[in-house]
């Protein structure tokens, strides 16, 4: 079987420990700029992949 362009990006999305459970800390503090701003990139990369994938 050959996967589409974009299928092994969705393997990071699923489940426990997932790309989806990271949350970004610098020394105990979680930066709600810093953190905010990796959702949009991993939104944006979740999209892209999905458009691929068609």
């Amino acid at each position: 079987m050959r996967l589409s362009r974009g299928r092994p990006i969705f393997c990071l999305y699923g489940g426990m420990g997932s790309l989806n459970d990271v949350i970004l800390q610098s020394g105990g503090v979680t930066p709600a700029e810093d953190n905010e701003r990796f959702d949009a990139l991993r939104t944006d990369a979740w999209k892209q992949a999905n458009a691929l994938a068609r």
